[in-house]
């Protein structure tokens, strides 16, 4: 039986991006996508662009990044919780540095971690900011 007191997890990820790296890969372009009005409870990643997807190591990605292109995404009104997996990161945006990631905003993201305060959002090779206050993965 659950006990209320401590929620379960709701899922893995909330609203996510993914493009995959490798030696076999080509090239692509992900644009125009709005994730708007989510209710985030218990979840490990809410808000995810990953471009060294799956199970391929950080050698791996920097030997061979991704090419996906990725622009026109807008994050609005993200609500609750993280699990707290990732400490007090709460959105996690990494472009590749072999590809163009720009125009990507979040705007009315309220989620927090309980794993402390203030939460934070990490970004990196994201061309002109993304609307709030970020992180490099480096100080995350």
């Amino acid at each position: 039986m659950h006990d209320p007191n401590h929620p379960l997890s709701i899922a893995q990820n909330g609203a996510r991006l993914k493009a995959w790296e490798g030696p076999n890969v080509g090239y692509g372009r992900i644009r125009n996508i709005t994730f708007k009005d989510f209710y985030i409870q218990n979840t490990d990643n809410p808000i995810v662009l990953d471009q060294c997807y799956f199970n391929v190591n950080a050698s791996t990605c920097a030997a061979y990044p991704s090419h996906v292109n990725i622009s026109d995404i807008f994050f609005e009104n993200f609500r609750g919780s993280s699990s707290g997996k990732g400490g007090k990161v709460v959105a996690k945006l990494v472009c590749s540095p072999e590809a163009v990631c720009d125009d990507i905003r979040l705007e009315n993201v309220e989620l927090t971690s309980p794993a402390g305060s203030p939460p934070e959002i990490v970004c990196d090779g994201i061309e002109g900011g993304i609307g709030v206050p970020c992180v490099s993965s480096a100080n995350a």
